[in-house]
């Protein structure tokens, strides 16, 4: 993650992604073509730097050509993907976020999902170490997150943009505070 401790905080908040697809970073992975979704066989170095991301510089045989028909892209030179055999026929790897860790100080808490899916049965959970006063002694505490998936959405993160002092305390712990992300592979589902 962009931050470690609070001297070293490279940005005040961080939004983590609900899904990873490594595919276009691994390399032998079979990858998608940026324009018709076939399997891409040509990779443009020149289109990357161009467009500064991975999926737009991948591109099946057809789109290939005509992608560097055009009078900017002549010069490019796009390299051919190897794919090992198996890969060829599998679907990119997608990885879903399942936990997140924060820390301030020397104190953490975590957001966690009941499940590994992204379904609607699946509900965030917030463990809090030793927080809740019992007498006197400290235990730890969970409580269910409401609406934690419509913060990670463009929706939500637009709210938080546009107001950042209506956004609960508890996504505002977040953010600010998110030091990593654990990802579980998707379901097929």
């Amino acid at each position: 993650m962009p931050k470690s401790r609070k001297e070293q905080n490279t940005y005040d908040r961080v939004l983590p992604s609900l899904q990873l697809d490594l595919a276009d970073v691994v390399e032998g992975a079979a990858r998608s073509c940026y324009i018709c979704g076939e399997i891409a066989v040509w990779e443009c170095p020149e289109c990357y730097v161009s467009e500064n991301e991975w999926k737009k510089s991948s591109f099946c045989h057809d789109c290939s050509n005509t992608v560097h028909k055009h009078d900017k892209r002549l010069g490019h030179m796009p390299i051919e993907i190897i794919c090992d055999g198996a890969s060829e026929s599998m679907p990119p790897t997608t990885y879903s976020l399942f936990s997140i860790i924060c820390i301030e100080g020397s104190h953490y808490i975590t957001f966690t999902r009941s499940s590994c899916s992204n379904g609607p049965s699946s509900k965030w959970l917030l463990f809090k170490g030793l927080t809740s006063d019992v007498g006197e002694k400290s235990v730890p505490t969970v409580t269910e997150v409401e609406n934690l998936n419509f913060w990670f959405s463009s929706k939500g993160f637009a709210s938080m943009a546009k107001d950042y002092k209506a956004v609960p305390p508890t996504i505002q712990q977040l953010v600010e505070t998110c030091y990593m992300c654990f990802y579980c592979k998707a379901s097929a589902s």
